[in-house]
């Protein structure tokens, strides 16, 4: 198992991975650990998510579909069809998301019952 910052740094570590694949870039593995505060670890993931909904907004779908996941394992380059984006950086992003919304409900901290996950906002109500 991983601990809240290990997994939050994994978790930085993927959005930036989905990331570089949009942007046509190589990612290297193994990964390296993010040794950031929680708080700017925090603010830079959901800026670099920021950057992707951006990036996907300003891609067409053709372009999409004929992009590449380029990644770099033990010096060795391999290129994979785009579809392993989404069983592969995107799909473990959203399984850790998971893990930290159990960590935080296991120390007491649920969801903000005002928060609208599908919708992506923060009800005032």
């Amino acid at each position: 198992g991983r601990t809240m910052q290990e997994t939050l740094s994994h978790l930085y570590n993927m959005v930036d991975f989905a990331g570089r694949t949009l942007e046509g870039k190589v990612t290297e593995f193994p990964e390296k650990p993010i040794t950031w505060p929680s708080t700017q670890l925090r603010a830079k993931t959901l800026s670099r998510i920021s950057e992707l909904v951006q990036l996907c907004l300003g891609q067409d779908s053709g372009k999409l579909h004929a992009q590449n996941v380029n990644v770099k394992v033990g010096g060795g380059d391999h290129e994979f069809p785009f579809w392993h984006f989404f069983n592969g950086p995107l799909v473990d992003a959203f399984w850790h998301l998971g893990q930290v919304a159990s960590f935080r409900r296991s120390l007491g901290k649920p969801m903000d019952s005002k928060v609208e996950p599908f919708l992506g906002i923060r009800r005032d109500v």
